[in-house]
C-alpha cells in the first residue's frame, strides 16, 4: 500500500489530513515535527507532506536531513504552508521540496498535487529499475564479447600485437581474429557501422559465420562472398553493414593474401617498398549479395609488418575538429618496431592527439615475420 508520511505541528489538522488520505486508500504515518519525521522516513513512505512552521525543527531543516540520504532521494516532499514569504517557498524547493500548496489548501488540488507526484515518482522508478537492468545486461554482453576475442597468439614465426577499446569501454562493433587452419594462417579485423547491443551481436555472428567459412575454404574471395551472403540475409534492410580485411598467410608458399572489404587503409611495412598502402577493392558486407573483391597477394618476408586498425585510430579528432589521419600513422609505423611495442605507441599518440575523447571504437592489428 502506498504510504503518505504527514508532518503537521496542529494535531487537528493532521488528523484530518490522515482521514482523507486514508479515505482515498493511503496507508498515512505522521509526524508532529521535523524530529519526528526524520524516525518516520526509516518506514521508506512514498510521498511526505510537510509543514514549514514546527516546533523542535521546522519543515525546511527536516527536507534538508532527509535529503542528506540518498535512499530519500526519489520520495518527493510536498511542503504545506502558510508563510506568504515566497523566499521560503524557494528556499524548500532549493533543499529539495518538489512542490509547495499554500494554506489555506483547495482540497482536490491537494489530492491532484499528491498524486501526480506519486506517479511521476514510480514511473522514474520504474526507469531506474530498468536503466539498472540495461547497464547489467550490457557489461554481462560486453563480457561475453571480449571473451569470444581470440587469446593465443602464440604462432611461430610471427610477432603478433592487438589493441581494443570499445568507446564507451563496454560495447564495440569492432573486432578482430587470427587463428590458424593447416598450413595458413587467418587473421582479419573488421568493424559493423554504429554502437551498442545491435552492432554487438552482429559483431558475434560476423566473426562465428568468417571462422565456419574459413574452415572449408582457403580463398580470401570464397570465404568473404559466402559470408557476405549470410550478412545480407541477417541484415535485412536494417541499412546496417560491415567493414572487413581478411588475410591469409601461407607459411610454405611465404604467401601473404589480402581481401578489403570497404575498410580502412592496410599498412604493410616492406623491407623492399617502404611503406605500402593497401586500399579497400569493393564495397562493405551486407548490403548487396552479388559483390565482388580483387585480393592482392604478395610474399611476406622475415622482418616485414602488416598494421590494421578500425576507423577509430585515423579519425580520431583534436579539439578543433582536425583527424589524426593517415600521415601520423604512417609516421609513427615508419620504425617498423616489434607489434606489441608499434600499437602501444600509435594509442598514446592518439590519446595525446585527441586528449583521450575517443568518440569510436579503436581496433588494431599487427603481425610481424619473425
Amino acid at each position: 500500500m502506498t504510504k503518505i508520511l504527514v508532518v503537521e505541528d496542529d494535531e487537528k489538522i493532521r488528523k484530518a489530513l490522515k482521514r482523507i488520505f486514508k479515505r482515498e486508500k493511503y496507508e498515512v504515518l505522521e509526524a508532529e515535527n521535523g524530529l519526528i519525521a526524520l524516525e518516520q522516513m526509516a518506514f521508506m513512505p512514498d510521498l511526505v507532506l510537510m509543514d514549514m512552521m514546527m516546533p523542535e525543527m521546522d519543515g525546511i531543516t527536516a527536507i534538508k536531513k532527509i535529503r542528506e540520504s540518498d535512499k530519500y532521494d526519489n520520495i518527493p516532499i510536498i511542503t504545506l504552508s502558510a508563510v506568504s514569504d515566497k523566499a521560503k517557498w524557494v528556499e524548500a524547493l532549493e533543499e529539495g521540496a518538489k512542490d509547495y500548496v499554500p494554506k489555506p489548501y483547495d482540497l482536490s488540488e491537494l489530492k491532484a498535487r499528491v498524486q501526480n507526484h506519486l506517479e511521476a515518482a514510480t514511473l522514474k522508478k520504474e526507469v531506474e529499475a530498468k536503466n539498472r537492468l540495461l547497464e547489467r545486461e550490457t557489461e554481462l554482453a560486453s563480457k561475453v564479447q571480449k571473451a569470444i576475442l581470440p587469446r593465443d597468439f602464440n604462432f611461430p614465426g610471427l610477432e603478433v600485437g592487438k589493441f581494443y577499446r570499445p568507446s564507451n569501454n563496454q560495447l564495440s562493433g569492432d573486432f578482430f581474429d587470427i587463428f590458424r587452419i593447416g598450413d595458413s594462417i587467418n587473421f582479419l579485423i573488421a568493424d559493423v557501422c554504429g554502437h551498442g547491443t545491435g552492432s554487438a551481436l552482429i559483431m558475434a555472428a560476423a566473426k562465428g559465420i568468417l571462422r565456419s567459412q574459413a574452415s572449408v575454404s582457403q580463398s580470401p574471395l570464397e570465404i568473404v562472398s559466402a559470408a557476405n551472403h549470410l550478412l545480407c540475409e541477417m541484415l535485412g534492410d536494417s541499412e546496417l553493414f560491415l567493414t572487413l580485411v581478411f588475410c591469409i598467410f601461407n607459411e610454405e608458399k611465404n604467401q601473404l593474401e589480402i581481401l578489403s572489404a570497404g575498410h580502412s587503409s592496410v599498412f604493410f611495412i616492406s623491407n623492399k617498398e617502404g611503406i605500402k598502402t593497401i586500399e579497400s577493392t569493393g564495397m562493405p558486407l551486407g548490403w548487396f549479395p552479388d559483390i565482388s573483391w580483387e585480393p592482392i597477394k604478395f610474399s611476406f618476408d622475415h622482418g616485414e609488418s602488416l598494421f590494421l586498425c578500425t576507423d577509430g585510430i585515423i579519425e580520431a579528432k583534436e579539439k578543433g575538429g582536425e583527424q589524426f589521419g593517415s600521415k601520423r600513422l604512417i609516421n609513427l609505423l615508419q620504425e617498423n618496431s616489434k607489434p606489441d611495442v608499434m600499437i602501444d605507441n600509435i594509442f598514446k599518440q592518439v590519446e595525446k592527439f585527441c586528449e583521450s575523447n575517443f568518440s569510436d571504437d579503436m581496433t588494431m592489428l599487427a603481425v610481424r615475420r619473425k
